[in-house]
C-alpha cells in the first residue's frame, strides 16, 4: 500500500491548472499564508479523507451510505447488493471523469516539500497508487484541483479544519472560548460564549455567532458579535462553561433576523442615505453586506436602512458620488475624511500630471 517511488528529499512535481494556482493564490491570502509549500501540505493533510481524489476511500465511504440507505427496505438482500453495485459502478464512473478531467489541466509545474506527516500517509497509508499510477504527485494534483474547484465557504472549512473542529466542540458543549483578534486594526482578546457557525445571506463565508466580552469586561456586559471563521485565529477553548439563557438565545436570533451574521458586532441605528439613479441600480445588483432597505420609511430619493455604521460604511463607500450619506453624522463625518484622505495622492503638488508635456 502507498506511493512507493518519493525521493529521500520527500520532494514531489505537482503541475497544477491556472485556476487552481489563481484559487490557491487568493486563498493563501485570505488566510494569511506566506509559503505555498505549507498551504498545500495543509490541504492533504486536512482534505485527503474526504476528497473525490481519494478514490477508493471515497467509494468505501459511498458503499457504506448505501448499505444504511437499504437496510430498512424491503428488498431481499441479492437485490439490495445488485442495487448498491449499480449506484457504485455509475458514481465511479462519473468521478473517474472529473479526476481524468483535472489530470488533463496543466499550466505550473513545481517541487514541493512534503511535510513528514503527509510523507508518512502517502507512503504507508494511502491507498490510491494503483489508480494514479504509482505517481504520488498525480494524486496530490487531483486534490489540489478538487479543492481549488469548490466555493470558497467550503474550502474555508477544510483550511480551517482544526479551527472549525474546536468552535464546534465549544459551541457543542457550551464551553467559554479565549480569542484573539483584530477590531479596527486593534489586536483585543475576548471571552467568547459560542452560539453557532452560520453562513452569510449569500453563502459566501461562515461566521461564528455568538457573545462576546473584552477580558476587563464582567460576564453580566457580555454582547451578541460575530467573528469571520476566515479570520479566526485559533481559539483557546476553556474549562468554564458558558451557557446562553433563553433570553440570549432570543436576543441574538433577533438581531441575526435584522442584521447580516457579518455585522453582529456593533449597535445597529438609523441610516439615511440619498441615492442617484445609477446609486439605485448598484444597490439592487450589488448583494455582498448590503444592509436591507426600510421600505415604509424611505422615499424614491432617499433610503433608510438600520444597521450598524461599519455594514454602511462598508457598503455604501464603494458607490462614490452615486450615494450622500445624510444620517447619522458621525457616519457622514467618516466617508467625508476617507474620501478626503484618498484624494491626497493626487493632490500633492510634486506629482507630475498624466497630461503634462
Amino acid at each position: 500500500m502507498g506511493f512507493h517511488y518519493i525521493n529521500d528529499q520527500q520532494k514531489i512535481r505537482i503541475s497544477m491548472s491556472r485556476r487552481a494556482s489563481i484559487v490557491m493564490s487568493d486563498d493563501m491570502r485570505a488566510f494569511s499564508v506566506t509559503k505555498q509549500a505549507g498551504f498545500i501540505n495543509t490541504i492533504i493533510r486536512n482534505f485527503h479523507d474526504s476528497a473525490k481524489a481519494s478514490l477508493s476511500l471515497y467509494l468505501l465511504k459511498k458503499r457504506y451510505e448505501a448499505e444504511r440507505l437499504f437496510a430498512g427496505s424491503q428488498l431481499d438482500e441479492r437485490s439490495k447488493r445488485i442495487a448498491i453495485e449499480h449506484m457504485l459502478r455509475n458514481e465511479r464512473e462519473k468521478t473517474v471523469l472529473e479526476l481524468q478531467d483535472y489530470l488533463k489541466e496543466k499550466h505550473v509545474s513545481k517541487l514541493y516539500h512534503i511535510n513528514n506527516a503527509n510523507y508518512e500517509y502517502l507512503c504507508y497509508d494511502c491507498k490510491e497508487e494503483a489508480f494514479y499510477h504509482e505517481k504520488a504527485g498525480a494524486y496530490i494534483k487531483c486534490l489540489l484541483e478538487e479543492y481549488a474547484a469548490l466555493p470558497f465557504i467550503k474550502r474555508e472549512r477544510i483550511f480551517k479544519k482544526e479551527v472549525y473542529e474546536m468552535v464546534e466542540y465549544a459551541c457543542r458543549m457550551n464551553r467559554l472560548m479565549q480569542v484573539r483578534t483584530y477590531v479596527y486594526k486593534e489586536r483585543l482578546t475576548f471571552f467568547v460564549y459560542p452560539y453557532k457557525i452560520i453562513p452569510d445571506p449569500l453563502c459566501t463565508q461562515e461566521y461564528l455567532a455568538c457573545f462576546t466580552r473584552t477580558a476587563e469586561e464582567a460576564s453580566s456586559q457580555k454582547r451578541d458579535a460575530s467573528f469571520s471563521m476566515a479570520r479566526l485565529e485559533k481559539p483557546v477553548v476553556l474549562k468554564q462553561q458558558a451557557f446562553l439563557s433563553k433570553d440570549d438565545i432570543a436576543k441574538i436570533e433577533e438581531d441575526l433576523e435584522k442584521l447580516s451574521v457579518a455585522y453582529l458586532l456593533g449597535e445597529p441605528e438609523e441610516i439615511r442615505v440619498r441615492l442617484t439613479d445609477r446609486g439605485k441600480k448598484s444597490y439592487q445588483t450589488r448583494l455582498y453586506s448590503r444592509p436591507d432597505k426600510d421600505e415604509t420609511r424611505s422615499t424614491d430619493e432617499v433610503y433608510v436602512f438600520y444597521c450598524s455604521e461599519h455594514q454602511a460604511y462598508n457598503y455604501f463607500f464603494a458607490f462614490g458620488p452615486e450615494a450622500e450619506v445624510l444620517s447619522p453624522p458621525s457616519l457622514r463625518d467618516r466617508m467625508i475624511k476617507n474620501y478626503q484622505s484618498a484624494l491626497q495622492p493626487y493632490r500633492q503638488e510634486d506629482q507630475p500630471s498624466f497630461f503634462s508635456s
